[in-house]
């Protein structure tokens, strides 16, 4: 059952619209500072395009075969200049992080990560706010690599940021 697939622009729609904080939004589409809203519903140009058709990064949608709506969104680059490594960064449209569709569908892309891309790790940052989704991606075998104190300021206050990554020897290890 596919639980992944790659973004559509309806997509970016409901991605401006989600639920999710601000900062949490702002930090995965990397902004900076205090924010207003207006900027997620203006993803246009070059950047939509990547997100949409990039070769480098690639935004993604998890989601149930059984419905339309996402669970979350998943931010893949991959860096060319740095071989063997590729970063994730996830946001869930729910609160509910355990579903079947949203462990399936990260399982998917690890799959595609270490096995058909060959990567040799598979990093991720989430802000300290989001220990459901640290707490998910930890399940899948992520190890947490520190926290570097309040790093990104959004809404009037500052949010720690917690590294994460998996090696592909390690994920092929948990997966036999």
């Amino acid at each position: 059952m596919e639980y992944l697939r790659p973004a559509r622009y309806a997509d970016l729609e409901l991605l401006a619209r989600t639920g999710r904080e601000d900062p949490v939004r702002a930090f995965f589409l990397d902004f900076r500072g205090d924010l207003d809203p207006a900027p997620f519903s203006r993803l246009r140009g070059a950047f939509r395009e990547e997100l949409l058709k990039g070769s480098s990064s690639r935004l993604l949608v998890v989601r149930a075969a059984s419905s339309p709506l996402p669970e979350a969104f998943v931010l893949v680059s991959f860096f060319e200049g740095i071989e063997g490594d590729c970063f994730l960064k996830a946001l869930p449209c729910m609160e509910n992080l355990e579903t079947k569709a949203l462990l399936d569908g990260l399982k998917e892309l690890l799959n595609y990560i270490f096995l058909s891309r060959n990567r040799h790790r598979a990093m991720a940052q989430f802000l300290g706010c989001e220990e459901p989704l640290l707490g998910l991606f930890e399940k899948l075998g992520f190890i947490q690599e520190g926290r570097r104190r309040e790093e990104v300021y959004a809404r009037g206050r500052f949010y720690d940021v917690i590294p994460l990554s998996m090696t592909q020897s390690r994920f092929l290890a948990q997966n036999s």
